[in-house]
């Protein structure tokens, strides 16, 4: 495209480049030509006609048999009948997609090339807020640098996200993403938000989520704030690997009816609620992280969940409350499994004595620092 929305804007067409052999090198390279006939299209005058007749030169150079031109019609339209050796594009047996419903297109090309192969990656550098909230779309693989305030976004309401009130401020939502990756380049990137009743990422309802060396907190550091770090909502397959997630959120992770969710080598510290809250989420790992300098009421509180702790390290935490210790881990009909981990308490703090806790191969120091 010439000039293509929000975020594909920065993959056009250069200034300055021939658009005519743009195209027709695109046509020549392509694996599947793809041709979107509606009535308004087929009765255009213009460079689109011409468009038609390069895809008839792509058909007639193929063997027969081979299919990579697919005509798809938008609405009840005549398929043209433009002839090139022989060949027309109404003889080919085309795809209805009538009211934006594309499903038989997609089942199409899945018997091709299968379903992996079609979730494509868009890659892309966001400059502004606006082009990373432009960005939060499916498929996207977005490079991460600089400093994201997503508080200071253009108010706009994008497909993949909405806008919610909190008591001092708003807050960014994001649903129904799938397939993203975002890494940060180079790993000082960061994530921010003002408002302190703010999460300061919340996905809902997405899947297949990789997020790697990013820094996520709230612009005023240390204190006391409603809003957790990352909030998750009936996700499943998400990956934090080499996070920094810092003060203050209540929590480091809040995960409700989440499924597969790896946190990995990440450093989480100065949360004033805890650190993990999960509840009604199956195969939570927390694996190599360092936990440190939080405090609240348990460092990991599970209700109706399971949740497998390797590798870590937990220290300066303390979770009391007017006097009263809470325990490190609180399992409510749940499981919680640590495993090869070291942790330094204070000594009065219990570790927790619930059905579902266990621990293999730990070291357990009664110090604050470790």
């Amino acid at each position: 495209m010439d000039k293509p929305p929000a975020p594909f804007h920065l993959t056009g067409i250069r200034a300055g480049e021939d658009w005519e052999l743009a195209i027709r090198d695109a046509l020549a390279a392509s694996k599947y030509v793809i041709l979107l006939f509606s009535t308004k299209s087929v009765a255009k005058l213009g460079y689109v006609q011409t468009e038609f007749r390069q895809a008839l030169v792509k058909l007639s150079r193929i063997p027969a048999g081979e299919v990579s031109v697919i005509p798809v019609r938008l609405d009840d339209c005549q398929v043209p009948r433009n002839r090139l050796d022989g060949i027309s594009f109404d003889q080919l047996q085309w795809v209805d997609c009538f009211g934006g419903d594309y499903e038989a297109l997609l089942d199409r090309l899945a018997l091709d090339i299968g379903i992996d192969e079609m979730r494509l990656r868009h890659s892309v550098v966001p400059r502004r807020v606006s082009e990373f909230l432009d960005c939060m779309i499916p498929g996207s693989s977005i490079k991460l640098q600089g400093h994201i305030d997503l508080s200071k976004g253009d108010g706009i309401v994008r497909v993949h996200s909405c806008i919610k009130d909190v008591h001092d401020g708003e807050q960014i939502v994001f649903q129904g993403l799938s397939d993203i990756e975002i890494r940060a380049i180079p790993k000082e990137a960061s994530v921010v938000v003002s408002p302190r009743y703010a999460a300061v990422l919340e996905l809902e309802n997405s899947e297949r989520i990789t997020i790697e060396g990013v820094n996520f907190g709230h612009t005023e550091g240390f204190g006391y704030c409603q809003g957790s770090v990352i909030c998750l909502k009936g996700c499943r397959e998400v990956v934090f690997k080499d996070c920094v997630l810092h003060g203050s959120g209540t929590y480091a992770f809040e995960l409700f009816n989440c499924d597969n969710v790896l946190i990995e080598d990440c450093k989480m510290h100065a949360c004033t609620y805890g650190v993990i809250l999960a509840s009604g989420s199956r195969g939570v790992r927390i694996k190599g992280c360092e936990v440190f300098e939080n405090t609240g009421f348990s460092c990991v509180h599970a209700t109706g969940s399971s949740v497998e702790i390797s590798d870590c390290s937990f220290y300066q935490n303390e979770f009391r409350d007017s006097g009263r210790a809470y325990p490190y881990f609180n399992a409510v009909d749940s499981e919680i499994a640590v495993k090869r981990s070291s942790i330094a308490k204070r000594r009065e703090e219990p570790l927790g004595d619930a059905d579902g806790l266990t621990f293999e191969q730990c070291e357990i120091v009664d110090r604050f620092y470790r």
